[in-house]
């Protein structure tokens, strides 16, 4: 019994990773981006910065464009974050669950996205 309730959840944060990751495919490819992996892909800050200006067709302003470190990383995603509060997403992430790839918290995030920019 309880080896099934493991498969269901496990299945259904797959499926709805999937779901997340086909939406910011959906933006992303205006840019020629993709996004495959939310536990790594979104560890430097660049492609959630690239989502912020897609989606709000707004200029993020400065950022590390190739992060060398995990400051730089630091620096992208805090931005990022700041940026989509500023628009009003609401979210409970900071940039270190991001640069860790806390795949809960991120899917969270991705979720919040879609709520104030789909929905």
């Amino acid at each position: 019994m309880y080896q099934h309730k493991t498969l269901t959840r496990s299945f259904s944060i797959t499926s709805a990773s999937n779901t997340l990751i086909r939406w910011a495919n959906g933006v992303l490819e205006k840019r020629s981006l993709q996004l495959n992996d939310v536990n790594k892909d979104l560890q430097d800050g660049v492609l959630l910065i690239q989502i912020y200006e897609i989606i709000t067709q707004l200029k993020a302003g400065r950022y590390i464009q190739q992060p060398r470190n995990d400051i730089q990383k630091l620096e992208n995603i805090n931005l990022a974050l700041t940026l989509f509060k500023e628009d009003g997403v609401m979210f409970d992430i900071g940039a270190d669950a991001v640069m860790k790839g806390n795949n809960k918290l991120i899917l969270g995030l991705l979720w919040s996205l879609i709520r104030r920019y789909q929905l």
